[in-house]
């Protein structure tokens, strides 16, 4: 999915203490230095683990990115690259 469109909001769900959380964060919070207008929230993976492993996510840290036309993208795991691209609406890289 493409979201060339803009970013209306950013769903972050992380664990305490996960090494990949804390590197996602870094790559996100370099990111937000560009961009401090961007709408986010900070969500519990384990609190929602079922809501995520409905979609397919199987892993944390997972960034919820939702367009203001509606489409949605999850980039889960430790994914630098696919997060950069998708923040920065060059997410068609990853379409194969």
């Amino acid at each position: 999915m493409t979201m060339k469109s803009k970013i209306k909001f950013i769903e972050i769900y992380e664990k305490p203490r996960c090494p990949n959380c804390i590197q996602m964060r870094r790559v996100f919070n370099k990111w937000l230095e560009k961009n401090p207008d961007a709408n986010f929230g900070e969500l519990s993976a384990k609190d929602n683990k079922d809501y995520l492993a409905e979609r397919g996510v199987m892993s944390a840290p997972c960034y919820r990115i939702i367009s203001t036309t509606g489409d949605e993208q999850f980039i889960s795991g430790l994914n630098p690259d696919m997060l950069m691209d998708a923040l920065n609406g060059d997410d068609e890289l990853w379409d194969f």
